[in-house]
């Protein structure tokens, strides 16, 4: 179950925000999932979410969600878009 509210950068989001957030990694628009939905996805009552083995990886940090499936995505003001090399993440120790 998500927490009913969450703190993101200084900002109290609500369990909507973080439900819309999940759907995204099961989005069909992705080459590798990291969790897959099953019940109705438009339910946080009824829609169950189950971690994928690239999901773990990714969890685990021996994969890269970005070097997999590409972003594109507005975070708290700022345009991550990894088609124009507009990301910036943490590799290795660097």
């Amino acid at each position: 179950m998500l927490p009913a509210v969450s703190s993101l950068g200084g900002r109290t989001v609500g369990d909507w925000y973080l439900f819309s957030r999940l759907r995204r990694l099961a989005g069909p628009a992705l080459r590798a999932l990291l969790v897959v939905l099953s019940g109705d996805p438009t339910s946080m009552r009824t829609c169950e979410a189950e971690i994928t083995d690239i999901g773990h990886a990714v969890f685990e940090g021996r994969e890269n969600f970005v070097k997999l499936n590409g972003i594109d995505d507005w975070v708290l003001g700022v345009h991550l878009d990894s088609a124009t090399g507009r990301v910036w993440y943490r590799q290795d120790d660097r």
